[in-house]
């Protein structure tokens, strides 16, 4: 359905996606809501692809197809490139995908509206995260096991000997132990924690749940943050269908 904007051009708004049972599961939701985006950015007129309504399954595809889509689209990525990088080594991933920065920006080129834009740039963010955490995880655990592999240099002691011969035991004692510890494993430089990076993610998020739900601002400082907890943990949950989502397309 075409919507017409006074003076500014057209939107097409999808009401649902319906695939029967027989052919569901085979991606043809997921090829219909791509073909209606990639027909919009053929057409200048077409300034937005907007939803109707959408019930629970349809928005879990939408989400994963408007994340699918701006991977497509590589004008909107050169925004986003710096913060698709290392997101946990650095702040400025964190501060683009969890402000209104570029949002807007990024809308028009993908041509959906900025509450998506929004929820792809956390999804990449959150992603970003899962990653680096895994890194970390594994490096952790090499270094595990090169502690439980480390041998230490041992304490040789000369046995009691003659006299005259044992300034020459202990000169070969010294230099056993000194080959020992030359051998030794460098010290293993502590890799940072992404942990702060994840309490900046989940602090972004949740002013972003504020801001959209301002009636929280009414209530006790306790239970407002109760409520931003599990509105937190729905956004997360959101987050992690996306990626599984599109991770099974691929």
């Amino acid at each position: 359905m075409n919507v017409h904007v006074g003076g500014i051009g057209s939107k097409i708004r999808v009401c649902q996606v319906l695939i029967f049972p027989p052919f569901q599961g085979r991606g043809l939701g997921r090829h219909a809501l791509l073909t209606v985006y990639a027909l919009a950015a053929s057409r200048e007129a077409i300034i937005e692809v907007t939803v109707e309504d959408p019930c629970e399954g349809f928005q879990r595809l939408r989400d994963a197809v408007d994340l699918e889509w701006t991977l497509l689209i590589k004008k909107p990525l050169s925004l986003l490139k710096d913060s698709m990088g290392d997101v946990a080594g650095g702040e400025a991933g964190l501060t683009l995908a969890v402000s209104d920065i570029n949002v807007t920006q990024v809308g028009c080129d993908l041509k959906i509206v900025p509450a998506q834009v929004q929820f792809v740039l956390n999804t990449i963010a959150y992603r970003q995260l899962l990653l680096q955490q895994q890194k970390q995880q594994q490096q952790q655990q090499k270094i595990e096991v090169i502690r439980i592999g480390e041998k230490r240099p041992l304490e040789l002691e000369p046995p009691p000997v003659e006299n005259g011969k044992a300034d020459t035991l202990c000169s070969d004692a010294s230099s056993a132990s000194s080959v020992l510890s030359s051998s030794h494993p460098p010290a293993i430089v502590p890799i940072v924690s992404v942990t702060e990076s994840w309490k900046k993610f989940r602090l972004g998020i949740k002013k972003q749940l504020l801001k959209a739900n301002g009636d929280l601002k009414g209530l006790k400082k306790s239970d407002m943050q109760k409520e931003l907890d599990v509105m937190y943990k729905e956004s997360e949950t959101r987050f992690e269908s996306c990626c599984t989502k599109l991770y099974l397309w691929k």
